[in-house]
């Protein structure tokens, strides 16, 4: 009983950065296929899908990791000197450094928003519901007419006070 216990926390907690290593790979056979038929002058931002889909669906720590391999990854295989980490022109490191920082803050910020779209769903479901307000003589509320709506029927309602 132990041993499944600890099998599924493991999965659990590590299942993330399993898929990460997996999206990098995926991306990274993907821009080795396209490098030798295209020169694409910004391949490694294909990397931010991996980051991206492993955001949303691990969450923040799994898409911060798949931003590093995916950044130690590009430099060993696909910028010059090859096989090394290391940068031959210092442009390179500017690319380098913005795509590991962009990677970073969309990793962030798509795990940010798949947890908290459920917990406003979740606060939305705790919270009461609001009344409509006022109806008119045919059922309908000011907000569900619109606000030139609820101007003829606020214009209606003096008109039938003055007469």
């Amino acid at each position: 009983m132990t041993v499944q216990l600890f099998w599924r926390a493991f999965r659990a907690r590590w299942l993330g950065y399993v898929a990460a290593l997996g999206a990098v790979a995926l991306v990274s056979g993907f821009i080795g296929l396209v490098l030798r038929q295209v020169n694409l002058a910004n391949a490694s931002m294909l990397y931010l899908m991996a980051v991206l889909a492993t955001a949303v669906a691990y969450g923040r720590g799994p898409a911060v990791f798949a931003s590093v391999v995916a950044f130690v990854t590009f430099d060993w295989f696909f910028v010059e000197p090859i096989h090394h980490l290391a940068v031959a022109d210092p442009e390179e490191w500017v690319s380098l450094l913005l795509f590991l920082m962009t990677a970073i803050v969309t990793g962030r910020w798509g795990g940010r928003g798949s947890k908290g779209a459920a917990g406003r769903h979740a606060l939305r479901r705790a919270r009461p519901q609001r009344r409509a307000g006022p109806r008119d003589e045919s059922g309908c509320s000011a907000r569900s007419l619109g606000a030139s709506g609820a101007a003829h029927a606020a214009g209606e309602q003096f008109a039938g006070l003055a007469v």
